[in-house]
């Protein structure tokens, strides 16, 4: 019986330890940064993060729930939504680069919409070892990083560092994503009743 189970809600399963185990890392990760870069620099770099999360959400349009479901039902929307929401992010940390002038900041934007596209599509493919994959090895990624790059540039060099992580593993997958299949507005253009809400 708990075999069925646990066979039967595998993919359940595996997104349940993978994701206690991704917040462990970084709860454990923002802790000791806490403690190394002081209560101002942590501020700081809280700030910088938070405006940079604006910046995601407003570019992101909600993408990563019309990848989950477009991808289950096999529908090939990939590139389009890949295209604009790529095109979108872009803009959003050029505009956030002369708000706060932190170019830090605007390269987290475009890694963490980047991370968030490749994740959305591999859970709608039920990929979720693949998935588990990315999301752990971004965080192992990122802890060395940031506290190596903490030393070269300070603050900057955290943002710097969680910025990177994004990248290593994403974006292999865009490229592929962009040499399989070809950008096509039409079957957006069908639905843009789902994709609107």
């Amino acid at each position: 019986m708990n075999r069925d189970f646990f066979v039967r809600f595998k993919g359940l399963t595996i997104i349940g330890i993978v994701s206690i185990v991704s917040a462990g890392i970084s709860g454990i990760f923002w802790l000791y940064l806490a403690s190394l870069v002081g209560t101002e620099h942590y501020g700081e770099i809280s700030y910088y993060l938070a405006i940079a999360g604006i910046a995601i959400v407003i570019s992101f349009l909600g993408a990563g729930n019309v990848l989950i479901v477009y991808t289950a039902k096999e529908l090939k929307i990939q590139p389009s939504i890949y295209f604009i929401v790529i095109i979108l992010s872009i803009i959003a940390a050029i505009a956030l680069f002369f708000i706060i002038w932190n170019v830090y900041s605007s390269i987290f934007v475009i890694g963490n919409i980047l991370f968030g596209l490749v994740t959305s599509e591999l859970l709608g493919a039920k990929l979720y070892k693949k998935w588990a994959i990315l999301q752990i090895s971004q965080k192992i990624i990122m802890v060395p990083l940031s506290i190596s790059l903490y030393y070269v540039l300070g603050v900057n060099g955290v943002i710097l560092g969680m910025a990177l992580s994004f990248f290593p593993l994403t974006v292999i997958h865009v490229v592929n994503v962009f040499k399989e299949r070809k950008i096509d507005f039409s079957l957006l253009r069908s639905k843009t009743g789902f994709i609107t809400n």
